[in-house]
Order: structure tokens, then sequence, then C-alpha cells
């Protein structure tokens, strides 16, 4: 049984607006380790952020979290359970 690899993005994502801040949640989303060249949760987060952050828009804050799993391909609906979590960018907030 061949295991692929994906990784698990979500976090929020925070705008500078006149009246202070807006902060909103980042709809989940997959990087997949083989399409993407991913290695780990830190490498996932950088090509997060750069999906993320798109030139000419205003400076972002991003709280971004990864984790890392590896699915069959022949089943693709049997997920296996996480490897490991990691953070990736954090904020002046923690």
């Amino acid at each position: 049984m061949k295991l692929e690899v994906v990784f698990q993005i979500s976090g929020t994502i925070t705008y500078p607006v006149a009246a202070g801040r807006i902060t909103s949640q980042i709809p989940t989303f997959y990087l997949d380790a083989d399409v993407q060249g991913i290695l780990t949760c830190e490498h996932a987060a950088k090509v997060a952020s750069r999906l993320l952050n798109l030139p000419g828009t205003p400076s972002v804050e991003l709280s971004l979290y990864v984790t890392r799993f590896r699915r069959s391909i022949e089943v693709l609906l049997e997920w296996g359970q996480p490897e490991f979590f990691c953070f990736g960018e954090k904020n002046e907030n923690g």
C-alpha cells in the first residue's frame, strides 16, 4: 500500500483597516507534498504564507497551523493519524 503525504493548513489572517485590524478564519486547505515538493511542516507553512500573502495586497499577519498526514492512495477516504503537529508563522500576539 503506497502512502501519500499531505499537509493540512488552517489558521487566521489579520488585515489592517482604518479602525484597527480585522481577523478572519482561513478555510482549511491541503498541500500535497509530492506536487509542491514540501518536506516539513515549516516548509508547508512557508508555501501557504506565499499563497495567502499575494503581491499588491496590504500587509497581512498570518497565524498558521500545519498538520502532516499520510493517507492511502488506494483508499483515498482512509486517513491515518497525524504524524506530528507544528506551528507555522506567528504574529506578535503569539
